[in-house]
């Protein structure tokens, strides 16, 4: 990521990893607080990084990155993958909900993040090396406001061959579904 204090990605938290965050204090690129308001952090999820893999069309496989086994391998074992956002909300003292700054939009993972597949001539690996908001859209001319966004997942690979060893950094997009300021999912 190009500046960690922007759309943050959270790595690796456990289920209580996300309860701790959720019980700290808003970050400090949160909007400052008209007297009265408060800020509430939330969670939407999880989403199967499996499913977003299999929807997207990212080719893994290929001369970068030999040894590759499917795409519906790669898929199934990222399926052990669940992404999470944490968001914020800021109640004003009459009770009306906006949602905080774009920059206080956070994104975790959790699950196997290093997936190995072997056999007697080919030996591949994934790891998750990052993930990314992008694209966010939030809309406060609504009922319940509503935002929706995309995450950018960065994977690295390392595929090895009797004819070759390589590695190699892929990127695919993953839309989430919109949600609205009460944490549920729009249709």
């Amino acid at each position: 990521m190009k500046d960690p204090s922007r759309r943050t990605a959270l790595i690796g938290l456990t289920g209580a990893g996300i309860s701790a965050l959720l019980s700290a204090s808003p970050t400090a690129n949160a909007i400052e607080p008209v007297e009265g308001d408060t800020k509430e952090l939330f969670v939407i999820g999880p989403f199967n990084l499996g499913d977003g893999f299999a929807r997207s069309k990212v080719d893994i496989d290929g001369l970068f990155n030999p040894g590759a086994p499917a795409r519906d391998k790669i898929a199934e074992s990222l399926k052990q993958c669940q992404i999470y956002v944490v968001d914020q909300r800021v109640r004003s003292k009459t009770g009306s909900l906006r949602f905080g700054e774009k920059d206080s939009l956070q994104v975790a993972i959790t699950g196997a993040l290093y997936h190995e597949w072997k056999d007697k001539l080919n030996k591949f690996s994934i790891q998750i090396a990052s993930l990314e908001s992008h694209g966010v859209d939030t809309n406060h001319d609504t009922k319940f406001p509503t935002r929706q966004f995309s995450v950018i997942i960065k994977l690295m690979s390392a595929g090895e061959t009797a004819l070759a060893t390589t590695t190699a950094a892929t990127n695919f997009s993953m839309k989430l579904p919109a949600y609205n300021i009460n944490g549920r999912l729009e249709k």
